[in-house]
């Protein structure tokens, strides 16, 4: 805690120092001021509280990035990993890892909260802009909102005309291709429609066993449209419907470098997206929904209702073992469906208080028709013996979990002296969580089909109160202090992979936070900085355990972490910016009796004994991570030329508690030249994304006979894109 203190202070403290200069401002409209809800109300970003990063549509674009996985390229702290088909992000080193749990990383698309983490597989072909908020945010965004939120606003529908369209293709035969398009229908209604397409007609790798092409994207489509009602002068309803379909070639898994397997059969590859697998794999999902969102002007306040139905199909196969003859396959199907409901009345009227009241309904289910592990005969890689993981032909599983929630929460600003305000928030979650359905059943290595365990239906409760208090201090229009305190939690649940294992309970989170929000140079110059201190408790850690290996949640860890981030843009010369951030973090365990910790065995393999990971570093967690980059923009042959360089420096992590499989420190590096006419109606782009073309995990499993990473982060890839407005 010294230490924290210390660091935090010295790092405001250093930073405050430049205020003595800041100038008035003198040309407002220099820089466009960026617009965000984190506060559910639209604010300028300068003035909210919050250390929060926001990308437009052309940010996104100039930096290449083309679907939610690339987003860490541009915001410091973020980090994404994808297992079977999953979005994992996580934000400072808070996540869970895991494919049937909610992220502590809350991601919302147009009001709406998206708790099917197959759903964050997304293109951003939509998108009007993408803000990442970090930290808990339980007041506003409730439970599993530990990490921070992710909120995404797509393109709305308009009475005036227009569309848009590009195409692209890439190294791998990749074509990505999207539209959007509005038109008023009436005086009164307007609609939109928006919709994208992708395919690799190449893999990244193949199997060196079928000459099968793996790490390959089938397919990925989505569609969006909106409907947009004026109801008189001041209701307006806005119904939306989108669907998703994405299926590929599943994960593929190596043995992580410098280790060596039980089992004989995988051998040298000179490609990381290789495999050696005799069984293809494949991921896929369909799902979609429909929203309807009312907003409704009242003289004091504005009254806003957000009403979802969601649901989707999932499923998955893959061989873990990655060898001619599987050791082990695990294949999978499942459902998901959600219901949500959210009131929030906002006050509309000036004077020194400001206030935001709702509620909010939550109900979600998920599970597995079946999750099957198939086990079969490999040979031993020391004695040449048969060898067998598992003495099952197969282990199946099903089971459902059902969760159902309400929120009343509420939150104010009290101007209670001139530009001093204190925000005050409060939200209480009731939410109970059951299992269904839960089945287990065994096959023998004669074949003979065990009989049926059924698991008893279970259920959990969950009382919570989350809360937020702050303090900001405006000097000026362009410099703001504040110190916050933030208390979130993420609910517990069930294992509905393993019905049979017990639940875990949630896991809570104490942050504290100051910060400083400021414009300099009449605003050419951004300069923000916030420091936050972590205490997290009870929190969910997954690791595979038993035979046959199954992946669960289990509870028992605290750990402490703090940092500072900085977020800088300058607009150095007239079409040149430059912008950028760093995040700096220490993140460390302190105290986790009975930490799973794998020592590698002489003969392959590895034996797992319980320890304690007091010290170690918090799985997905980097020390430090940057990003800076450059946009030009000059007049050219009668248009405009266009030219971007991102480059992002992310620091190294750990996938466990044992801090033995880690990624390496490594620099990503994006370009893009991008020709256009003078009003940017057609333009001509050339891109490449990991120009270094650099390696990353995005997924690991320890098990008995070793330890494994999956390369599944593209290798480098180059695009040329057309582009049209009208």
């Amino acid at each position: 805690m010294k230490l924290s203190t210390y660091l935090l202070g010295v790092s405001i403290a250093a930073l405050l120092a430049p205020m003595a200069h800041a100038q008035e401002q003198t040309d407002p409209g220099l820089v466009e001021d960026i617009v965000v809800t984190a506060q559910k109300r639209s604010e300028r970003l300068q003035d909210v509280p919050i250390a929060v990063s926001a990308a437009s549509a052309a940010q996104l674009e100039n930096s290449g990035i083309k679907d939610l996985q690339q987003l860490t390229a541009i915001v410091p702290g973020l980090n994404v990993t994808a297992a079977l088909g999953s979005f994992q992000p996580s934000i400072r080193g808070i996540a869970t890892s895991s494919n049937v749990v909610e992220n502590p990383v809350a991601l919302y698309i147009d009001g709406v909260y998206l708790p099917q983490q197959q759903e964050g597989l997304r293109d951003l072909a939509d998108a009007e802009q993408i803000t990442v908020l970090k930290g808990p945010q339980g007041t506003l965004f409730g439970r599993n909102a530990t990490a921070g939120v992710i909120q995404i606003a797509t393109k709305s529908p308009e009475f005036q005309p227009s569309a848009q369209f590009n195409l692209s293709y890439g190294s791998y035969q990749t074509i990505r291709t999207n539209a959007f398009v509005t038109t008023g229908l009436t005086d009164t209604v307007a609609a939109s429609l928006s919709g994208a397409y992708q395919s690799q007609g190449k893999g990244w790798g193949e199997s060196l066993t079928t000459g099968r092409e793996e790490n390959k994207l089938y397919h990925s489509y989505s569609l969006r449209g909106k409907l947009l009602a004026n109801l008189g002068d001041a209701t307006t309803v806005t119904l939306a419907g989108d669907y998703l379909n994405r299926r590929d070639s599943g994960v593929v898994y190596q043995p992580y470098p410098g280790t060596s397997l039980v089992y004989a059969g995988f051998g040298p590859v000179t490609n990381r997206y290789d495999s050696y697998n005799g069984t293809g794999g494949y991921t896929y999902f369909r799902g979609g929904g429909v929203a309807m969102t009312i907003d409704s002007e009242f003289s004091f306040a504005k009254l806003v209702s957000i009403s979802s139905y969601r649901e989707g199909d999932f499923g998955f196969k893959f061989d873990l073992t990655n060898v001619a003859a599987p050791i082990l396959i695990s294949t999978a199907a499942g459902k998901s469906r959600t219901i949500s409901q959210e009131i929030q009345l906002i006050s509309t009227a000036s004077g020194p208080i400001k206030w935001v009241t709702g509620a909010y309904y939550f109900n979600y289910r998920q599970g597995y028709d079946f999750f099957n592990r198939d086990f079969g005969t490999g040979v031993n890689a020391t004695t040449g013996l048969p060898y067998r993981f598992s003495p099952l032909q197969r282990s199946a599983n099903s089971g459902y979990e059902k969760s159902e929630s309400i929120a009343p929460f509420a939150q104010a600003d009290w101007e209670f002296l001139p530009d001093t305000t204190f925000t005050g928030g409060l939200r209480y979650t009731y939410e109970k969580r059951s299992l269904n359905d839960g089945r287990t059943q065994l096959t023998n290595p004669a074949g003979v089909v065990l009989p049926q365990t059924i698991v008893p239906p279970k259920s959990l409760t969950f009382k919570e109160f989350t809360y937020r208090a702050a303090l900001n201090h405006k000097f000026n229009d362009d410099v703001m202090v504040f110190a916050s305190y933030n208390h979130g939690f993420k609910s517990g649940g069930f294992n509905i992979a393993t019905p049979a294992a017990a639940g875990y309970l949630p896991e809570k989170l104490d942050d504290w936070e100051i910060g400083l929000k400021s414009q300099f140079l009449d605003r050419r110059l951004t300069f923000n900085v916030n420091g936050f201190y972590y205490k997290y408790k009870n929190i969910q850690v997954t690791q595979f355990i038993g035979n046959p290996p199954t992946q669960i949640v289990s509870n028992g860890a605290r750990a402490e972490l703090y940092g500072v981030d900085i977020d800088l843009i300058a607009k150095v010369a007239p079409g040149f910016t430059l912008s950028g951030g760093i995040e700096l973090i220490h993140p460390e365990f302190t105290s986790y009796p009975g930490a799973p910790f794998g020592t590698n065995l002489p003969t392959g393999g590895v034996a797992t004994a319980p320890g304690n990971a007091k010290g170690q570093r918090v799985p997905f967690a980097r020390k430090f991570v940057g990003t800076i980059a450059a946009d030009y923009m000059t007049p050219f042959m009668g248009g405009n030329l266009a030219l971007n360089l991102t480059a992002t420096r992310s620091g190294d992590y750990y996938f466990e508690v044992d801090n033995f499989v880690r990624q390496p420190a490594y620099t990503m590096l994006n370009a893009a030249v991008k020709l256009s006419d003078a009003e940017d109606k057609f333009s001509l782009r050339f891109g490449v994304t990991n120009a270094l073309n650099k390696s990353i995990f995005i997924r690991n499993a320890t098990l008995a006979f070793g330890r494994l990473v999956a390369y599944g982060s593209p290798p480098r890839e180059y695009t040329l894109s057309l582009g049209a407005k009208f």
